[in-house]
């Protein structure tokens, strides 16, 4: 196999949809103006202080958090509204492209800027131990309202994905020959920062052209992504 391990991304990767912005959706779904802002901080939502040209200011992922937990108003019970619609809402040929890759001994993890509630009854069911999936956490209020988020998290933070990947490496384990496979910039930068790893651009749900264009491998099939991952 060309690598020993292949960490994926889940937002717009594993699965079809954007987790949080569905759960804040289905929160605020009367409250037309939240949503609105909502979105609009949502589009700007990429883990970076710059953008691949140098000119342009783009919101660190840490503030747009922030900014959308103030606004939405969520609760604990609407989760399990995502994660059944999760459920329908797999990236085709990602389940049996995961399933084959362990049957081939390669080590699977899930690293994502999304919430652990809303990932792991889907990497549950993918068989990957949830000590290899990481996200951010939520928080809540007695009331079981979401109060906010673990702000000690490295994945809330600039290069958070290159900071996990590490805390692994010097915690003992030897991760070997590293595919890094997702759809954004925070995906992006771990391959382009980190000599043993190789990013695969996943564009197979959205095509983020800047990421398409300063990527050397980009995949809009599963199946082309498939044969270099088995290569």
């Amino acid at each position: 196999m060309k690598f020993d391990t292949v960490i994926f991304d889940f937002d717009s990767t594993l699965v079809q949809i954007e987790t949080l912005d569905y759960l804040i959706e289905i929160a605020n779904g009367d409250h037309v103006e939240i949503r609105k802002k909502i979105k609009e901080i949502s589009a700007k939502n990429v883990r970076l202080y710059r953008d691949f040209d140098n000119n342009s200011k783009i919101i660190e992922f840490y503030d747009s958090l922030i900014k959308r937990m103030k606004l939405a108003k969520m609760h604990r019970d609407q989760e399990k509204k995502v994660i059944d619609f999760v459920d329908t809402m797999m990236s085709e040929g990602c389940v049996d492209l995961v399933k084959e890759l362990q049957t081939k001994g390669v080590d699977i993890y899930i690293i994502s800027g999304g919430f652990l509630s809303l990932i792991y009854p889907t990497s549950d069911k993918l068989e990957i131990s949830r000590e290899k999936v990481f996200a951010n956490e939520f928080l809540y209020n007695k009331d079981g309202y979401i109060s906010g988020f673990d702000i000690y998290n490295p994945l809330t933070s600039y290069e958070g994905k290159i900071k996990v990947i590490e805390g692994i490496q010097k915690s003992g384990k030897n991760l070997g020959k590293i595919a890094m496979v997702g759809d954004g910039f925070s995906d992006w930068e771990v391959g382009e920062k980190m000599k043993e790893v190789v990013y695969c651009g996943y564009g197979i749900n959205i095509v983020r052209e800047d990421i398409k264009k300063n990527s050397q491998h980009f995949f809009t099939k599963t199946q082309d992504l498939r044969e270099f991952l088995m290569s």
